[in-house]
């Protein structure tokens, strides 16, 4: 083989190999994300859990409160949407990801 050939062969050898190795990094940074994603999407569930063990009487209470696990926040908005209802709003953000959050609405009733 010539110079030629063997500069040729290494420049496309390199350059497969970047490909992969861009595609490598990308993929783990996807799988960071998707963690980031699942973490709040399991603070928002375990809020709500902890919520729904409470008394009625006392939910509207949580109303303004925060729960912080990690590097994501919980905010709870708890109003009365009659006399025997309520409705809870839980969101999450990060605060190492901006762009990670979750959100979930769910009615609580008297059950007395």
């Amino acid at each position: 083989m010539t110079l030629l050939e063997i500069m040729i062969s290494l420049t496309i050898l390199s350059m497969i190999l970047l490909g992969v190795m861009a595609s490598i990094s990308t993929g783990f940074q996807a799988q960071h994300l998707n963690t980031e994603q699942l973490n709040s999407q399991l603070l928002v569930q375990q809020v709500i859990e902890e919520l729904q063990d409470n008394s009625f009487d006392n939910l509207v209470t949580f109303n303004g409160q925060t729960v912080t696990s990690g590097a994501h926040t919980a905010a709870m908005e708890v109003g009365y949407v009659n006399a025997n209802l309520v409705r809870v709003t839980v969101t999450t953000s990060s605060t190492q990801f901006p762009t990670v959050s979750s959100r979930a609405v769910t009615y609580l009733a008297d059950r007395d």
